[in-house]
């Protein structure tokens, strides 16, 4: 039950100080690239941390060498987050969750502006790509090349994320 804290903080202590990478949604378009994530993940090792790579499916996770959390129940999933050094994540389930839970969460935004959607979250950092469409959001992409990836969230480096993990 995600309604009792201390069930939820029984689950995941496994996973203190694990930095959480969550890299996949179901809106292709508010995914950040596969090699971004690797990228991340090595930069991530390097910094002396552990990833851990959460997702519902096992999909392009072969992709990424960490451990893997996939379709964990939800108090397991939130018991690895409030155990985590922090979440990383898109524009999806997992950010929203980690950012009501109170656990430090950088969120990455193309066209959604993540500002305005994870602002009221307490401890989440958002970084916006920056290109001149940033934000374009209102439910379609300016352009229709935009709905497979979005360029705007492809400039996001995983330097730049690495930068507010550590």
């Amino acid at each position: 039950n995600l309604r009792d804290p201390a069930l939820i903080k029984s689950h995941g202590a496994e996973f203190a100080g694990y930095v959480l990478l969550c890299p996949f949604s179901h809106e292709p378009s508010r995914e950040w690239d596969i090699q971004h994530w690797a990228g991340l993940e090595l930069l991530v090792e390097k910094a002396g941390l552990k990833p851990i790579i959460c997702h519902s499916s096992g999909g392009k996770m072969s992709l990424l060498k960490s451990p893997k959390l996939i379709d964990a129940p939800p108090e397991r999933l939130a018991g690895a987050m409030l155990h985590s050094r922090c979440v990383v994540g898109n524009d999806s389930g997992p950010a929203h969750l980690s950012g009501i839970l109170g656990v430090k969460t950088i969120v990455l935004g193309g066209y959604t502006p993540v500002q305005q959607i994870f602002g009221i979250y307490p401890n989440v950092v958002c970084i916006q790509g920056s290109l001149p469409c940033s934000g374009c959001c209102g439910g379609k992409p300016m352009d229709s090349r935009c709905r497979k990836s979005c360029g705007n969230l492809q400039v996001i480096t995983p330097e730049q994320v690495l930068a507010e993990i550590v």
